[in-house]
């Protein structure tokens, strides 16, 4: 028993080794007589013609021929010349439409289109002998003004020199004066004056302290401004720049100002005193009548000063400010005469130009909508509905007639996308699932405005006017519409299936001398079978379209029998693409 179990398994084993020796063997006789394979080119001959591009959709040939004559514009209507059941010829007046704010627009175009001519006229002529004497005596009078300008501000800077100094004449004694008043002890030998005016008025008025202080802190201001003016005055020669006049002037007219103020709250304090003490029934002392008086002579002599210097201040600014804008206006006035000289500058003409073309553009659009004031018949045909009257204001989706056709009309459908292609006077081709291998030739006729919208589709209906009557196209028949929105003419095509793509770069392979060579190209127009070739290929150039790969098996005898058999793939090598007058 154990050696047969043994047995068994071994026959599996050789079994086994059966099996992978005859697989293996296989291969290899497999390999032996296979044929190596063989490659062949289909290739297309680059050839001259027409070709197009178009847009399709399908439809229905209209069930009553009819068609809804709407005018593209929204106004009132003046004439009617129309009735039901009367026939029309395809361009015969419906209607027409009042016409008068359009009218006065044109009008208003024409105006406009005129001025601008003249502009450009105008520009272009050269400047007259007037004109420029004119320019040149504006000129003088910009340089005039700069030299009377020049010439007052060296004036202010002599008179500012001078107000500078007579202010120094008196600005000493009013420095001396001010501290006898305020420093001095006439009133009492025991203390200072300012002292003495506020000792004895304090029991009547608790602010004396305050006039006190106030005076004495202004004097002591009014010292040290003046104390670096006068060293800074003494300092200015007759070869100091303006910049340094300038500056002298305004800082005596700040010290005037500061002296000016402690001048002031000094009488003030004295003031007070004397009112204090009349009104408690005390005789002031004559002392403080006096300094009033003094006081008072002070102000007025330092309000001239600055009112003097103030001036001086104005003219130099007002000056300066003349000299700036005079050379401003010369360099204007220059500018101008060089213009008028040397004629009009190109960019100036261009823009002109622009404004003709622009105005042009208007007037010439605004003809255009001129003629929709007048409804035309868009085919031959007879009216049919007619619900409008004579004076009714219509909109642009007003109907104002229904047009039954004397010839047949395909509706349409167009997606959102293939419907911007398309343009009304388009051929298209039209084909009929009902009748087999009838194609007739039609032409747009009209697109609707708005769009009708299915399941968030968009779609529009075009109307496509047979240019053939056929008797077996019956109503409601299915059609299919192909509307050519682009045709090119002789030029150079091949069929779509060579033209290859790598990036940006669109190739072609060549066959030369039996073998493909890769030849870059530009492409253009291109439709569902063939691509325009602008560049890159010439005519006659064999482009290849597929590429056929195949293998033929060795035919090896055994005994008199066919082991393995076959034959080799035969492709076409050879086509041509659509080839164009």
């Amino acid at each position: 028993m154990n050696f047969i179990k043994n047995l068994l398994k071994k026959k599996s084993v050789i079994g086994l080794i059966v099996i992978a020796a005859a697989v293996g063997g296989y291969y290899i006789y497999k390999n032996a007589t296979q044929a190596p394979a063989t490659t062949r080119y289909v290739t297309a001959a680059a050839a001259k013609g027409t070709i197009s591009v178009s847009v399709s959709g399908t439809g229905q040939v209209a069930s009553t021929n009819q068609v809804n004559v709407n005018p593209q514009v929204g106004s009132t209507i003046i004439a009617l010349p129309i009735t039901v059941g009367q026939k029309v010829s395809a361009g015969d007046i419906i209607a027409r439409l009042d016409q008068t704010n359009l009218q006065q627009t044109l009008r208003n175009d024409q105006a406009s289109l005129d001025s601008a001519k003249l502009s450009l006229q105008k520009l272009q002529e050269p400047a007259s002998a007037l004109t420029l004497l004119q320019a040149q005596n504006a000129l003088a009078q910009a340089q005039t003004a700069k030299q009377n300008a020049q010439t007052a501000l060296t004036n202010a800077y002599e008179n500012g020199s001078t107000a500078v100094t007579n202010a120094f004449l008196d600005l000493p004694n009013i420095m001396t004066g001010l501290q006898d008043v305020l420093m001095g002890s006439e009133a009492s030998r025991s203390q200072q004056n300012l002292d003495f005016y506020a000792n004895a008025i304090r029991a009547y008025n608790q602010s004396a302290d305050d006039y006190r202080n106030k005076a004495f802190n202004s004097y002591q201001t009014a010292v040290k401004t003046y104390n670096k003016n006068f060293s800074d005055f003494k300092n200015i020669t007759s070869a100091s720049t303006n910049d340094q006049i300038t500056a002298i002037i305004n800082e005596t007219d700040a010290t005037a100002g500061t002296i000016a103020e402690a001048i002031k709250d000094s009488a003030s304090l004295v003031q007070l005193y004397n009112d204090m003490l009349t009104q408690n029934n005390v005789k002031p002392i004559a002392l403080a009548t006096t300094q009033l008086n003094q006081l008072n002579n002070f102000t007025s002599t330092v309000n001239g000063h600055l009112s003097s210097l103030s001036n001086v201040q104005q003219t130099i600014l007002s000056s300066q400010n003349t000299i700036t804008a005079s050379q401003q206006s010369i360099a204007e006035k220059q500018a101008n005469i060089a213009q008028l000289t040397a004629g009009p500058d190109a960019l100036d003409i261009k823009s002109a130009q622009l404004n003709i073309e622009k105005a042009q553009n208007a007037f010439l659009n605004d003809q255009q909508t001129l003629s929709y004031y007048t409804v035309r018949a868009p085919f031959s045909g007879s009216i049919a509905v007619l619900p409008v009257s004579l004076g009714q204001q219509v909109s642009s989706g007003t109907t104002i007639a229904t047009l039954i056709a004397d010839q047949q009309v395909a509706n349409v459908s167009l997606n959102e996308t293939d419907v911007a292609k398309v343009k009304i006077g388009q051929k298209a081709t039209l084909a009929f699932d009902a009748i087999d291998g009838l194609i007739i030739t039609g032409e747009v006729s009209s697109i609707d405005l708005i769009g009708t919208v299915s399941q968030g589709v968009v779609s529009y209906n075009v109307k496509i006017v047979f240019d053939t009557q056929d008797d077996r196209i019956k109503a409601g028949m299915s059609v299919s519409a192909a509307i050519i929105t682009k045709t090119d003419v002789d030029v150079l095509y091949v069929p779509n299936a060579a033209v290859k793509t790598q990036g940006t770069q669109s190739y072609v392979q060549v066959l030369t001398n039996g073998q493909p060579v890769r030849t870059n190209v530009v492409t253009s127009l291109a439709n569902d079978t063939y691509t325009e070739i602008t560049s890159g290929l010439n005519e006659g150039d064999e482009v290849v379209t597929q590429t056929i790969t195949s293998s033929a098996a060795k035919t090896t005898s055994a005994s008199g029998t066919s082991i393995l058999g076959g034959g080799a793939l035969r492709g076409a090598t050879g086509g041509g693409g659509f080839r164009g007058n």
